[in-house]
């Protein structure tokens, strides 16, 4: 079955959860690619979602996507934006990251690590 010309399976969300350990930091990062947009989510044990930040490309080439939080308020806000906005760039997509750890020294420590991760999972996923 397929929908303007693509396969049904490939335009369903499919979530994927992947984990992260760097030295003393657990940490899980769960996404679900739709076909415009990502929804992601990266915690720890807590298990909550007290900040979400949204990003979105913007149509002139070359321009930074545009970002907001929209829950939360954390000292997080500003680190899962910027990476908010680098996801977005580097996918062309729309982007919805909750970055929701309890430690925010654990949260910095690992940004880089959670884009290589995130990346590393949507280039399998996606081809991209």
């Amino acid at each position: 079955m397929a929908l303007n010309g693509a396969p049904l399976g490939s335009l369903l969300p499919t979530l994927t959860t992947q984990r992260l350990l760097k030295e003393k930091y657990e940490t899980t990062f769960q996404y679900i690619a739709f076909a415009d947009a990502l929804w992601i989510w990266v915690g720890d044990h807590t298990l909550t979602l007290s900040n979400l930040v949204l990003s979105t490309p913007l149509r002139v080439e070359g321009q930074v996507p545009c970002s907001t939080l929209l829950t939360g308020g954390e000292p997080l806000s500003g680190s899962s934006e910027a990476l908010s906005r680098r996801l977005s760039l580097l996918t062309g997509k729309t982007v919805f990251l909750g970055v929701n750890m309890s430690d925010a020294a654990a949260a910095a420590a690992l940004s880089t690590d959670i884009l290589q991760g995130v990346q590393e999972a949507l280039k399998a996923r996606l081809g991209s």
